[in-house]
């Protein structure tokens, strides 16, 4: 066995305290104990990509444009870096994912919405699929109006869709008091909330992986020793993960 090997054998055993037979098949079974191990790895990074956020700050919605993309992007990190406030854009949508509902979620569970003003949400891409599908429907509601905030880019002549005409947007970047103005839209009351609903579903996260590491492990340690006894020590016992 490596070093490396010996040495995550080593940091694995930390956790597992179980002695393995010596001998011939003792790097098999150590080798299959680590399988073992990693698929808990698996799992649990599994499980932190399938529990997703459902409430956000807010969100940016842009279109595939690189300019428009990297706008998108700084906007978010200078909200959050500054503000202490999370949100979300469209690069945060993992592929694989079902996009529509995806963005679509994004959309609803945000306190603001900004919309990057930009000829190219004319072009046919998903977020202008997503722009019309998840909000033009929603524009008309005077409670969706309040919640959308047109971003338009400094040195930029885009006009804003026709039903984000009359909403008052910012400036990002040639305003100076863009953060202010922003922390002005998004109600402390609302950032609280929004935080409070984070905290817990972490909480309960980190607690159904604690609980859930602990059973696997002791599950290892129950299928090693049913093993042992049933194949005795001088036994490959890898053939077991096929089964």
């Amino acid at each position: 066995m490596a070093e490396n090997d010996h040495l995550r054998w080593m940091r694995i055993n930390r956790e597992l305290l179980i002695n393995l037979p010596a001998g011939r098949y003792a790097v098999a079974w150590r080798n299959f104990v680590i399988t073992l191990y990693e698929q808990i790895e698996h799992w649990m990074e599994q499980r932190r990509r399938d529990v997703r956020h459902t409430m956000w700050d807010f969100c940016v919605i842009h279109s595939c444009n690189k300019r428009d993309r990297v706008a998108a992007a700084e906007f978010k990190r200078l909200l959050e870096t500054t503000l202490g406030i999370v949100g979300r854009t469209f690069g945060d949508i993992e592929l694989g994912e079902n996009t529509l509902e995806a963005a679509s979620t994004m959309v609803t569970g945000s306190t603001k919405v900004f919309i990057i003003v930009s000829r190219y949400l004319d072009l046919q891409d998903y977020p202008k699929f997503v722009f019309q599908s998840a909000l033009m429907e929603q524009l008309r509601r005077p409670d969706w109006r309040r919640k959308l905030v047109p971003l338009y880019l400094p040195g930029t002549r885009d006009n804003p869709p026709f039903l984000l005409a009359n909403i008052q947007g910012l400036t990002l970047g040639n305003d100076p008091r863009t953060v202010e103005l922003v922390s002005h839209d998004i109600p402390v009351d609302d950032q609280i909330r929004v935080r409070q609903q984070r905290q817990r579903a972490e909480a309960n996260l980190r607690e159904e992986l604690r609980r859930g590491r602990a059973q696997r492990l002791s599950e290892i340690r129950d299928v090693v020793a049913e093993l042992r006894e049933q194949f005795g020590d001088n036994h490959d016992p890898t053939g077991a993960l096929d089964q």
